[in-house]
């Protein structure tokens, strides 16, 4: 007990730290906390130019590359990061090794992607500001336009700098097998079969625009966010956000993914609908998806398995309807591969009831309904992107969604409390000092 007495407590030491820490420390990492966002969604881009330059890049250097980002941005916000935010990521760690010792097949990168959220939250949170991240989404969707005229216009001559087919081969994304799919070195999906024709814009031709992020489906999640984003932002702005509000659109029809424009459409209604924003409504969203998969998959039991957004649907239902008790809680791997199912992948590697208990601290108070309009429009991004596609979890549109989520949870005005201060009793004149204090509340 004496030892103990002699310890000073957890948060009289760090409020110490805090207090010997010089400003201009703060403001260097107020700097550089939309830098770590940016290398984010660089990183693959030139890594991918390095590797068609004759660089070794792999599988090996690509996720060296991503967690050395994430661990630099979790360095950055170590010092100020609550004790509730700790005891989650060491949580996160030993439920992790606990699957892992009875499912030896557990892929271990779900623990990256868990991690993506919450460490950049709370980087948006203590040291970004919403000016800044006004310069961030301006400064990232200007390089996604120029990146991606330059792919649209000058194709074989980007091909000359970028192999994407064989950058994606290498990092075990893609198989030999596919090289011939589209006759390109871009992505397997970066140019539309000739049967199927052009989703969002007909008259473009088959190809697909990928830019910086290699390909469309990353490109047509960025341009959702940046509309988010713009809508949010909006009557700060008007002019700006609305060039923003254009340029997500050409994004998102030079990508031509009809994900992408669903989710617009899906976020400018659910503006109009306060009773989103409610805690419990978020915390729906994610839980009817998979159940409605399920619901549709039994009912088109003779459905096919294809590119069309029904096929990827009947494909998710398909993947989960397989699985018994052990699988819906990772404890077992699932017997066929999570391809374009985002449920499927995060479901058999992290489990029903923690991915719920994740979401449960993602929707509380003080998280994505702190954030308004914004963290509506994010709840709905992740519910219904990962009925289709598991890309919704890639650091290089995930760092930025819950960056900017952050921000504005730091920026959320908080309800102010009003406390009346009672009249003093006109009888009170004439007692002396010890009436007034009796008045005083």
């Amino acid at each position: 007990m004496k030892l103990a007495l002699q310890v000073p407590a957890l948060n009289y030491v760090q409020r110490g730290a805090l207090a010997r820490t010089p400003a201009s420390a703060f403001r260097l990492v107020d700097r550089l906390a939309p830098t770590f966002v940016m290398a984010a969604l660089l990183f693959n881009f030139a890594l991918c130019f390095l590797k068609t330059r004759g660089l070794p890049i792999g599988q090996v250097q690509v996720i060296v590359s991503e967690v050395v980002i994430l661990a630099a941005a979790g360095l950055i916000v170590l010092p100020t990061a609550s004790r509730p935010t700790l005891t989650f990521f060491l949580l996160v760690g030993a439920y992790l090794g606990f699957l892992r010792y009875f499912n030896p097949y557990l892929d271990l990168k779900i623990g990256i992607d868990v991690a993506i959220p919450v460490i950049f939250w709370v980087l948006g949170e203590k040291y970004g500001d919403t000016k800044g991240a006004d310069r961030l989404v301006i400064s990232a969707t200007v390089i996604v336009l120029i990146v991606g005229a330059f792919e649209w216009f000058a194709l074989d001559e980007y091909q000359k700098y970028f192999d994407i087919f064989q950058y994606y081969v290498d990092k075990g994304s893609a198989d030999l097998s596919q090289a011939n799919v589209n006759g390109t070195k871009l992505f397997v999906s970066g140019i539309r079969p000739s049967g199927e024709g052009r989703e969002v814009f007909p008259g473009l031709g088959n190809h697909r625009n990928s830019s910086i992020f290699l390909e469309p489906i990353g490109a047509g999640n960025f341009g959702a966010v940046i509309f988010f984003w713009a809508m949010h932002r909006f009557r700060s702005a008007p002019r700006l956000n609305l060039a923003l509000i254009v340029a997500a659109a050409v994004i998102i029809v030079l990508a031509d993914t009809r994900l992408g424009a669903i989710l617009c459409v899906v976020g400018l209604i659910s503006t109009v609908i306060p009773i989103l924003r409610r805690p419990f409504m978020l915390f729906l969203l994610p839980v009817v998806m998979p159940l409605l998969i399920l619901y549709v998959t039994a009912v088109h039991s003779n459905g096919s398995v294809d590119n069309s957004f029904m096929g990827r649907i009947y494909s998710s239902g398909r993947l989960m309807a397989d699985w018994g008790p052990l699988q819906w809680m990772a404890l077992q791997p699932s017997l066929i591969a999570a391809f374009d199912s985002g449920y499927g992948y995060f479901l058999s590697n992290f489990g029903v009831i923690a991915s719920l208990l994740l979401w449960m601290f993602a929707v509380r108070r003080t998280g994505l309904p702190s954030t308004g309009g914004f963290g509506v429009a994010t709840a709905l991004y992740v519910a219904l992107s990962m009925c289709v596609t598991g890309s919704v979890l890639s650091i290089k549109t995930a760092a930025l969604v819950w960056f900017l989520n952050g921000v504005l949870s730091h920026e959320a005005p908080a309800a102010p409390k009003v406390t009346e201060r009672p009249k003093p009793s006109p009888f009170a004149k004439g007692r002396g000092r010890r009436a007034s204090f009796a008045a005083a509340p």
